[in-house]
């Protein structure tokens, strides 16, 4: 037999699986994984600074607001990138500098006012603290401008524009120079009548150059047509880094807030470019200012608008043919995932009120589980501050609002998770005990001893399973699309990118052992041995695995991946124990979860990652050191729940008060004697185990018998007891005298000497 403290051939297989998988998670995962093509390079200083001087060229001024630059994602755009080209092939182009004309990443810079607002009370919501927002390539080029507020740059006039247009007038130059913008800006305005269309955009651009006359002559004002909004527009775009799409004028319209003052003028591209359609939408003032830029990717496509003599009748609009892959089974997915745990929650309350009413539940062992949960989720929900911040706009007293009642929700959860951890390590006990006795050393604070030791090394090795697994199918499907579920990367979004997804990865896979392992697994153990592995594994088919779960390619893959992670986490269940899976998804999880740190080029969040791998080396280590201590066997903390010992105690009691019932028995008469022409019969049934009633028959002779019959004062074994004292009193005395009351006499006497003072 294998020594404890050495582990066996399989165990040997498991470990090299485990850093095969490990490896192949290292060299794969940045060909496959989108993240892996984005960049920190510019700085968040440059990209204020890029997105400052362009405000500035357009005659905004940011004096007296903070600003905040953030690198961020489109998931819509990556997922139809994915969809289109292939996971791999879109990677390819995002690093070779298809970002600049898609920017799936880029850098999001705004400014906002330095003030506390309350979104809940009298000043409404919080987007009204961002004033301007400006998005730029990773390589610093602007593609996109919010104008909160609507700012009018200087007036609404942008001289440099009006004399790239309009330079060869030899009067508009003369109002350019001479003209204050207050002026030049009431000389122009925007006449977008239904009978100016763009089909003759070189004799409507000239129409507009003699109105510029015009107005120089004439000093009135005067309305340009949609080809001079169109070629504003086009001015403006090839500041930007949409300069080099393929973009025709798609419509012009007014902007009914500005009235005819400003126009918005949309873009498409004539081609798809690397299967994208995009849409740009330009507002520009009548005198060459820029009001807003905002581009949108695979959006719906406009119908031609079908006109009658009043103007426009209906706009109809079609579905792009590209879908959105991400989204399709989302809803369904995480629907079931709901059901699933309510379910499985639910089952295991049930569990816990049977067990309270039998006052057979353990509630040490769950407090420990509860607090640690519950702690760990009011973590890494406090740790997501800077995403509450930068997100809603709050001011710090309102974000120690909010972060006072994430530890609320952290007790709550807590309190889940002592329900789960009762019921579940009361199954456990009851049907598969060894499966917890790790994980009870654990719960004790004994980490460093073989039994425990081994079980970090196995469970580190299956998490490394687990990522190898997870990176195979991403290169067995590299048409899906992996698109992760926030536009914020996680170093944006977290103090602590390590301690974030540590925190997470604690409490989510905490309840999900508990739950389904421990839970499940004791239900499915005590209906049928055979169901645990794909009972097991077609639950976490159901109810995925957090971060672990991979949102990509045909439904198959998203539905069926979980289900062989299943049946390697169930498989590890079953042969080793509880505490092997813990450890396996939460390795596994960590490793996950900070990926971002080296995928991403120049990541604040590098250190982090270097944590996560420490942290795995660190469980690996730690199990190293406890399966070369001493401490096996006797040398071990036993662990016994409180419930235990009473049901012990009480079948303690049980037997001896079984015992005690037959003693008594005993000394009730076994037959009764035969008496010429007398019948007689006796029966006694004790209110308890054993009592003190008493009869009995006393043969003296000659045909003589002396009857007893008597009732002890109080039930249980003390009654038995005093029954039994009386029995020996009486069989001597009745021998000795033939007169009742002289018996009666002499036994009280024997009696008071002997019981108890206070007895009766």
């Amino acid at each position: 037999m294998t020594p404890p403290s050495r582990f066996d051939l399989a165990d040997a297989g498991l470990f090299g699986l485990g850093a095969l998988g490990l490896a192949l998670f290292v060299w794969l995962l940045p060909s496959q994984h989108p993240d892996s093509a984005a960049t920190y390079a510019l700085g968040r200083e440059a990209a204020v600074e890029e997105a400052q001087a362009f405000l500035a060229r357009q005659g905004y001024d940011t004096g007296g607001l903070v600003p905040l630059a953030r690198l961020t994602r489109t998931p819509r755009l990556l997922d139809s990138l994915q969809t289109s080209l292939g996971r791999s092939q879109a990677i390819r182009m995002l690093k070779a500098g298809g970002g600049e004309e898609l920017p799936a990443y880029y850098w999001n810079v705004r400014w906002q006012r330095d003030e506390e607002q309350n979104p809940f009370g009298p000043g409404g919501s919080t987007s009204n603290r961002r004033v301007f927002e400006v998005d730029l390539t990773q390589d610093g080029a602007v593609w996109r401008l919010r104008n909160a507020e609507s700012v009018v740059p200087r007036g609404g006039v942008d001289r440099d524009v009006l004399r790239a247009l309009f330079d060869a007038e030899p009067a508009m130059g003369e109002i350019l120079t001479a003209s204050p913008d207050s002026a030049l800006g009431s000389l122009l305005y925007f006449d977008l009548s239904s009978a100016s269309r763009l089909a003759d955009s070189l004799r409507l651009f000239e129409a507009d150059r003699e109105r510029l006359h015009a107005a120089a002559i004439t000093g009135r004002p005067q309305g340009l047509g949609e080809a001079a909004a169109a070629a504003i527009a086009r001015e403006h775009l090839g500041t930007t880094a949409l300069a080099a799409l393929p973009l025709a004028v798609a419509s012009v319209e007014a902007l009914p807030e500005r009235g005819r003052s400003a126009a918005r003028v949309r873009f498409e591209t004539t081609e798809r470019v690397a299967g994208q359609r995009v849409v740009a939408e330009v507002d520009v003032t009548a005198a060459g200012a820029l009001l807003g830029l905002d581009v949108l990717f695979n959006q719906k496509e406009r119908v031609e608008a079908t006109f009658n003599k009043d103007g426009p009748m209906r706009e109809e609009e079609a579905e792009d043919t590209i879908k959105i892959g991400f989204e399709s089974g989302d809803g369904l997915r995480a629907g079931l995932q709901w059901v699933g745990y309510a379910v499985l929650v639910l089952v295991l309350l049930v569990v816990m009120f049977r067990r309270l009413a039998t006052r057979s539940l353990d509630g040490r062992a769950a407090i420990k589980d509860a607090f640690l949960a519950g702690g760990m989720m009011a973590a890494s929900s406090l740790l997501m501050v800077p995403m509450w911040a930068g997100e809603m706009g709050m001011g710090w007293a309102l974000l120690a609002f909010i972060a006072f009642g994430m530890l609320f929700s952290g007790a709550g959860f807590g309190l889940l998770v002592f329900v789960v951890s009762a019921s579940s390590d009361a199954l456990a006990r009851a049907v598969w005990p060894e499966q917890i006795e790790t994980l009870s050393l654990v719960r004790q604070g004994a980490f460093v001893n073989q039994p425990v030791g081994r079980t970090f090394v196995r469970g580190a090795a299956v998490g490394g399973v687990l990522l190898g697994a997870e990176v195979l199918a991403l290169v067995l499907v590299p048409s899906g699309s992996l698109v992760p579920d926030t536009a914020l990367l996680i170093a944006e979004a977290s103090y602590s990118v390590f301690g974030s997804v540590l925190a997470s990865s604690v409490w989510y896979t905490l309840l999900l052992v508990l739950a389904v392992y421990v839970g499940l697994g004791s239900l499915l153990r005590r209906w049928r041995a055979g169901a645990v592995v794909p009972g097991l594994a077609l639950a976490l088919g159901v109810l995925g695995f957090g971060a672990l779960d991979l949102p990509v390619g045909p439904w198959w893959l998203t539905w069926g991946f979980p289900v062989v992670l299943g049946v390697v986490l169930a498989s590890a269940y079953v042969r080793y124990d509880a505490l092997t899976v813990l450890v396996a998804v939460l390795v596994a999880g960590v490793l996950w979860g900070t990926a971002e740190g080296w995928l991403v080029a120049a990541s604040p969040a590098f250190a982090d990652a270097l944590f996560g791998f420490a942290f795995a080396g660190g469980v690996v280590a730690l199990g190293l050191v406890g399966v070369r201590s001493a401490r096996d066997g006797e040398a071990l903390p036993h662990y016994e729940p409180d419930y235990v010992a009473e049901q012990r105690e009480r079948g303690r009691l049980q037997r001896e008060l079984e015992i005690a019932r037959e003693v008594q028995r005993s000394f009730l008469p076994a037959r009764m004697p035969e008496v010429p022409g007398l019948d007689l019969a006796a029966r006694c049934l004790a209110a308890e185990e054993v009592g003190g009633d008493y009869y009995d028959v006393i043969p003296l002779g000659d045909g003589r018998l002396a009857l007893v019959i008597g009732d002890v004062s109080g039930k249980g074994i003390q009654a038995a007891f005093f029954m039994t004292l009386a029995k020996g009193f009486l069989q001597t005395l009745a021998r000795e005298t033939d007169s009742p009351a002289e018996v009666l006499r002499r036994a009280n006497r024997l009696f008071v000497a002997n019981a108890p003072r206070g007895t009766f």
